[in-house]
């Protein structure tokens, strides 16, 4: 059986490798500091944000584009079936 994939709401086709990165630094960023505290949070977006050819420093803009944590998720739920 194949790996499942995340699937947008309306969407016709797969998500891209970084419309999955947007998805998920949603809330990766919240569970960072949340577990580990907002300097290793912030570092790992830096470290990130300095690999794959810009992929992961667009994902990290787009999820961190939205403020707080509440308007994370609100995002999130809103991209998500």
């Amino acid at each position: 059986m194949p790996p499942r994939r995340l699937k947008y709401k309306d969407a016709k086709e797969y998500p891209s490798s970084l419309d999955n990165h947007k998805v998920l630094f949603l809330f990766l960023y919240d569970a960072y500091e949340s577990i580990y505290g907002k300097d290793f949070a912030d570092s790992a977006v830096k470290r990130d944000s300095e690999q794959l050819n810009g992929l992961y420093k667009e994902a990290w803009d787009f999820a961190l584009s939205f403020k707080t944590k509440e308007d994370r998720l609100k995002k999130f739920k809103e991209l998500m079936v």
